[in-house]
């Protein structure tokens, strides 16, 4: 009996071994990856995330791979997301980023062709202007190049970038000149050269005294243009310094002028609770007494007096709002006071025409030398079309004069631009010479 009990036991170890030795089998084919797929699904969904904007994720990929070196992956990107919305907002900045890929890869006309369309579509985006000027560097147009960092350093004053490749593009132009001039002396100097071979005494001695001249000439002009344009960058960078200096100046005399608005606002409230009548003790009234005459018309007097003098040391309210008239508005002495009066009255074409009249041309210097905008320049310009030719031509001559009129205009869009040349088409139809015309074109950079 036990003998089969141990055969029974020693046959079921030996079949659970044989099971344990099997292999497993696998899992039936797509039910994980199905689960999973599922779940991420059913995730998703609960999760309701906004789409994201395509032209924004092509720019931040775009991004990425400028960051990692992956030029080629970058301009790819920055070009996909050019395609997908070319009006987009944030188009612009594309195609500055896909300049300077073009940079990184040495090719420049790419570079400029795209740095001038991001301009073309924003005209105060600085990096667009400097990348242009990188580009237009390196294929030798130096010109442009200066014109662009210009721009530059007029939009973003101080900017050391920019103020360190203008001084290498304005060498380099420098350069340039010197080997342009001893590349037309050269042809002179071949002549001499071929006169003496020839023998021929006489174009000799007319000749060898020019073959000795031009060198000399030739070093003095290169002297001179180069004094010139260092006399150009020293008043440029002086100019620059002045206009930073009159803005802090004006800045912080406008901060006191609020500072000082605002202690005397304080003060005049002060005065005014202080001057409310204390309460008078309740106190039993008097016997009645019969006054004479004389003495009535002294009380009276007094009153008289003391309320006329409690009315003069009354404290008069400030920052009241002036109703604007013709009459009203007289000329004003800086830009401070016509700034108060032009903010009231820009509205009003018939008051802010008086405004602009009231200003002589020979205080425009002094008035927006430094504070004009691009709005404001474009107000008076249209007070000036409205009015006659002559005056007209007496507004745009004193604008013209003043140095940052022309960078101001540089902002005008489309139907701003046509204000302006029909404000010059009237200064012309008032006798204004050629001369005068294409002097003002050049200042309003037309």
């Amino acid at each position: 009996m036990w003998e089969q009990d141990v055969e029974q036991k020693e046959a079921a170890k030996k079949k659970k071994m044989v099971k344990d030795d099997l292999p497993a089998l696998p899992p039936i084919r797509g039910t994980v990856p199905s689960l999973k797929a599922h779940q991420k699904t059913t995730a998703t969904a609960a999760s309701g995330k906004v789409k994201e904007d395509p032209v924004q994720v092509a720019k931040d990929q775009g991004n990425e791979y400028f960051k990692q070196g992956q030029i080629e992956d970058a301009i790819r990107l920055y070009t996909k997301g050019i395609d997908l919305d070319p009006d987009s907002s944030s188009t612009h900045v594309l195609y500055a980023n896909r300049a300077m890929c073009y940079l990184k890869t040495n090719d420049n006309e790419k570079a400029e062709r795209d740095a001038t369309k991001c301009v073309q579509m924003n005209r105060g985006y600085v990096k667009a202007f400097y990348r242009r000027a990188l580009a237009r560097k390196a294929l030798k147009k130096y010109k442009d190049a200066r014109s662009d960092l210009e721009t530059v350093l007029a939009l973003q004053p101080g900017d050391n970038d920019a103020e360190t490749e203008l001084r290498a593009v304005t060498q380099l132009l420098r350069e340039e000149n010197k080997k342009a001039e001893l590349g037309t002396a050269a042809p002179a100097r071949k002549k001499i050269v071929i006169a003496e071979v020839d023998n021929d005494d006489d174009e000799d001695e007319s000749s060898s005294p020019q073959g000795s001249e031009e060198p000399t000439e030739s070093a003095a002009e290169t002297a001179a243009r180069d004094k010139r344009i260092e006399r150009d960058m020293e008043e440029l960078e002086a100019k620059r310094k002045l206009e930073e200096t009159k803005r802090r100046l004006a800045a912080e005399k406008e901060e006191a002028d609020r500072q000082r608005s605002r202690r005397t606002h304080d003060r005049v409230e002060i005065i005014e609770e202080d001057d409310e009548p204390a309460p008078k003790p309740v106190v039993a009234a008097p016997k009645p007494k019969v006054a004479s005459p004389t003495a009535s018309a002294d009380r009276k007097s007094e009153s008289a007096k003391r309320e006329s003098s409690q009315a003069t040391k009354a404290p008069v309210p400030r920052n009241l709002k002036v109703e604007w008239t013709k009459e009203t508005i007289t000329s004003p002495k800086n830009f401070t006071e016509f700034e108060r009066i032009y903010k009231d009255v820009h509205s009003n074409v018939e008051l802010l025409d008086t405004l602009v009249s009231v200003v002589p041309t020979s205080a425009y210097k002094t008035v927006f030398a430094v504070n004009l905008t691009p709005e404001l320049l474009m107000d008076i310009l249209k007070s000036a079309g409205r009015g006659t030719g002559t005056r007209a031509k007496e507004i745009v001559t004193a604008l013209a004069s003043l140095s940052r009129v022309g960078e101001l205009a540089m902002f005008f869009d489309d139907s701003e631009r046509d204000v302006l040349k029909a404000t010059l088409h009237l200064v012309q139809s008032s006798g204004a010479s050629a001369n005068d015309m294409s002097k003002l074109r050049k200042a309003f950079e037309l």
